[in-house]
């Protein structure tokens, strides 16, 4: 079992080391877009960085986390609205506080109207 989740934490490593460019800053690649239960959140490149490298980092104790570290990767990568399960953002919103992105952890916390 442990072999399994030493496995799955080496791929996901190697795919986040693998997309991580300088150009992902690049200010022309706009907002990183999601979809958190039916409310659309925008994050600036800078934030979604952020978020996906300190999600990654805990990628191989927290399956939400793994998961949104690739959905974070995908966004920086492609133009689309990306869908975030309750776990995901959840996730998202304790990653934003633990990393000092109060604002987002805050708009995260507040329900859809």
């Amino acid at each position: 079992m442990k072999r399994r989740a030493t496995v799955r934490l080496s791929v996901v490593l190697v795919s986040a080391a693998l997309h991580t460019h300088d150009s992902e800053a690049d200010p022309r690649h706009g907002p990183v877009l999601l979809d958190v239960g039916g409310r659309r959140v925008s994050l600036d490149p800078e934030e979604a960085i952020r978020l996906r490298d300190s999600a990654a980092a805990c990628a191989g104790t927290c399956s939400a986390e793994r998961d949104l570290s690739l959905l974070l990767d995908r966004g920086l990568h492609l133009p689309q609205v990306l869908a975030l399960r309750r776990a995901e953002a959840q996730t998202l919103a304790q990653l934003a506080s633990r990393i000092g992105l109060a604002a987002l952890a805050a708009e995260m916390a507040t329900p859809a109207a």
